[in-house]
């Protein structure tokens, strides 16, 4: 299958990902609401362009029943977000990079392309909360609601459906796939970086 072809080509910088150390301190509340904060402002600028990725890929045929929920999800993310200051945002150098990325494949990409960069960003947040899932999260924790999010099974059904997808795929030049692959995941090692050093 060749979504678990290039998750083992990458795995890792997959496994630095999906078991980053900004999950082991959000579950013990190490990371300081002023980090989580920033989190929650660039994740918002990040997912606006996220958003409009999706609802191009949305408009392939094959992929509109996969997307369509997702879509709708990443609307209620937002206005989760929101409940934070996201007010005057001003884009990291690293969610710069990230976000230009995704634009560039929005507008030059293929649909191949174009899924494979975003695959790591929905697939990985998935493992990200099995992750947290297995870790003893303190008592009372502050942001057991961001916790909660990626753990649920209309969660686990998206990225599911993005897996299938991907695997779908056929006549890909494998080489071109997998760099994408592993820069979609080099930026979101990098997006977390930057809140630990926030």
């Amino acid at each position: 299958m060749l979504f678990e072809k290039l998750k083992t080509r990458n795995i890792n910088i997959w496994n630095t990902y999906t078991k980053h150390e900004f999950a082991d301190k959000l579950v013990s509340e190490e990371l300081s609401q002023r980090s989580f904060d920033y989190y929650i402002q660039q994740d918002y600028y990040y997912l606006l362009i996220y958003l409009d990725a999706i609802e191009k890929l949305a408009q392939f045929p094959n992929a509109k029943e996969c997307f369509t929920p997702i879509i709708e999800g990443v609307r209620i993310e937002l206005k989760h977000h929101t409940k934070s200051d996201t007010s005057d945002i001003n884009p990291s150098i690293a969610t710069k990079n990230y976000t230009q990325y995704l634009k560039n494949l929005i507008n030059n990409g293929t649909y191949e392309e174009l899924l494979i960069a975003i695959a790591p960003c929905l697939v990985g947040y998935y493992e990200l909360g099995v992750y947290i899932s297995s870790l003893e999260v303190c008592e009372n924790n502050r942001y057991e609601d961001w916790i909660k999010l990626y753990q649920d099974d209309d969660y686990k059904k998206s990225s599911d459906a993005c897996t299938k997808l991907v695997d779908e795929l056929i006549n890909y030049d494998i080489q071109k796939l997998n760099e994408i692959f592993a820069k979609a995941i080099e930026l979101e090692i990098d997006f977390f970086d930057q809140v630990l050093k926030y």
